[in-house]
């Protein structure tokens, strides 16, 4: 899983078509899943409070029949 706090080359490129390359290798290419928006902040915040930089993720992805994406909640359990 990849996990940023901004959209993962999900601006228009040049040709104003989506430039979508890091998606498209790790989901594709790689299998892994891509997680944007994520509030690591807070997570790296709680990690030096609790003296703790291991922890299990959670998702619930919401299931779209044929669906390429969705909405979910990330939770770190420490």
């Amino acid at each position: 899983m990849i996990g940023t706090e901004l959209a993962v080359d999900a601006s228009p490129g040049p040709t104003g078509l989506p430039a979508l390359a890091v998606h498209d290798f790790a989901m594709v290419e790689l299998g892994i899943h891509v997680i944007d928006n994520c509030d690591l902040t807070a997570l790296s915040e709680t990690a030096a409070t609790q003296r703790r930089w291991e922890f299990l993720v959670t998702v619930a992805p919401i299931p779209f029949r044929r669906g390429t994406g969705s909405p979910v909640n990330p939770i770190a359990m420490f």
